[in-house]
């Protein structure tokens, strides 16, 4: 079954139940449909055909998600990009991907109707060749073979430029239903979603919505009087949030102490651990609610929950594997870490991503055979190998306490510091620079630029403010930049990022 094919069955069950709510608007799951049939229609006579990957560069909106649908129903593959994206990844991703068609809101500053979308946003770079197709002969849209690549989401690795993570439809729509199981979503839910569907968790709660039937509320904006807006007006039961949205609630300007949130029955988040401080405030403010902490990664769509009855008791930990994902802690030569012993983290069964979009080295990295152990016996499956370190107790329960790599969490988002320091060191004005972080109750990650100017440049700091955002994303850009006359390096000649960020954190 395909993640269309899974839709439309929603369609039969619930045709006239509201499926997207959005500001003064709705839109059943008939009329989703009937969207997507009309978009489909429109991305034929762009030249989008089955197989074909199709850029979208959108905000969350009914268009939105109808484009998404009409994409799926013709076979063809949703790649999704962030739309606060700088244009180096929109064109990376069109790139990387061979996308044919490419639908960006950047082009327009109103976005009303499918129609204006396709007529008015569609810019073509239809290539000659498709050379990274999966499969070289590929079938027709109903015939789509569940292992067949639904969509490809891009994030930020731990090297290079970022990637695009390819998922199965098969394991779409499994992934969904575990998820939706093991945190405990009931179909009369309404999930308030505030996150791009471009990340991972946003396009979890979208597919919530299409492969589920739970009905989605879109905050007219995502800041914080939006959100409680929202909250006031369309009643929702579950609030699906990243700890820099919870922040921005309860340490920055924000209306939600005034507002009415008993109709909350669950509250989730994933992206990173909540500091402490604002932990407490959500389990004071929501103190009739449930609470579900989870952790996952693009490549894994998600691996852990906290039961909510531990959600209070044990905060540290972010849960136990959720249904169908086996979840080991390796050490260095590759056995088994004892319990409570830290290692690596390595996740297998539901949610394992295909691979890098073509990058199949890369991909050799990440997605490689483990064995796994059950009441059958031993077998080997292919398995994430996070770059995360943790440890599992007794219980099964998962305990994070680092990265592998430099990799930071900024916002929820991980973020690439090498990835950073390749653009800027571009810059005209910067001589060397070496990216860091400090920890930030809203952000998480605070980054922060050490940058030696090139002599004769008086104000690099200025200059740098200027030209970043125009090269990273909002979630990429350092908070904080300080000038020295040069970066400290260890005795092979390597940046010595520890002291720096000792010196950063003094």
């Amino acid at each position: 079954m395909s993640v269309y094919q899974a839709f439309e069955h929603r369609v039969q069950e619930q045709p006239n139940t509201t499926a997207i709510l959005e500001a003064e608007t709705f839109a059943t799951y008939l009329q989703l449909k009937t969207n997507a049939e009309y978009a489909a229609t429109q991305l034929r006579q762009k030249g989008l055909v089955t197989g074909d990957r199709c850029v979208l560069s959108l905000p969350n909106s009914i268009v939105t998600a109808s484009i998404i649908l009409g994409v799926f129903s013709m076979g063809a593959i949703p790649v999704l990009v962030n739309e606060q994206a700088p244009d180096t990844h929109l064109s990376h991703a069109i790139q990387k991907t061979g996308s044919s068609v490419v639908i960006s809101a950047s082009s327009t500053t109103a976005i009303s109707s499918i129609k204006s979308v396709l007529s008015d946003c569609v810019s073509m770079t239809k290539q000659q060749a498709c050379p990274n197709r999966i499969e070289a002969d590929l079938p027709l849209p109903g015939e789509l073979s569940a292992t067949e690549t639904a969509s490809i989401l891009f994030t930020s690795g731990s090297t290079g430029w970022p990637k695009g993570v390819a998922q199965s439809h098969h394991t779409l729509i499994q992934a969904s239903r575990c998820v939706a199981h093991s945190i405990g979503l009931k179909p009369t839910d309404k999930i308030i979603c505030a996150i791009p569907w471009s990340f991972d968790y946003g396009f979890g709660q979208l597919l919530s919505t299409l492969l589920l039937g739970i009905p989605q509320i879109l905050p007219a904006a995502n800041d914080p009087f939006s959100v409680c807006r929202a909250i006031e007006t369309q009643k929702p039961t579950v609030f699906a949030g990243v700890p820099s949205l919870f922040a921005s609630l309860f340490r920055g300007v924000s209306p939600i102490r005034d507002t009415n949130c008993a109709s909350i029955r669950l509250v989730t988040n994933t992206g990173s651990s909540i500091p402490a401080s604002i932990r407490e405030d959500l389990f004071h403010f929501f103190d009739a609610s449930k609470f579900s902490f989870n952790y996952g990664l693009t490549e894994t769509y998600r691996s852990t929950s906290l039961p909510w009855q531990l959600a209070k008791t044990d905060p540290d930990s972010v849960g136990s594997a959720i249904q169908g994902v086996t979840l080991q802690v390796l050490r260095n030569d590759g056995s088994p870490a004892n319990v409570n012993e830290t290692g690596e983290i390595i996740h297998s069964g539901v949610g394992t991503f295909q691979g890098y979009w073509s990058d199949s080295i890369i991909t050799a990295k990440v997605r490689r055979p483990v064995v796994t152990q059950s009441k059958s016996g031993k077998s080997t499956e292919p398995a994430v190998y996070t770059g995360d370190l943790g440890a599992l107790d007794h219980r099964g329960m998962l305990y994070i306490s680092g990265r592998k790599d430099r990799q930071l969490k900024s916002m929820g988002v991980k973020v690439n510091p090498e990835e950073i320091e390749r653009l800027l060191l571009d810059l005209p004005t910067v001589e060397d620079l070496a990216i860091v972080s400090t920890p930030h109750d809203i952000i998480g990650d605070m980054i922060v630029a050490v940058v030696v100017p090139k002599p004769d440049v008086k104000d690099t700091i200025s200059e740098l403010q200027k030209l970043a955002p125009r090269l990273l994303s909002p979630f990429m850009l350092p908070r904080k930049y300080i000038t020295v006359e040069k970066l400290p390096r260890t005795a092979t000649g390597k940046i010595d990022h520890a002291t720096i960020r000792a010196m950063v954190s003094g």
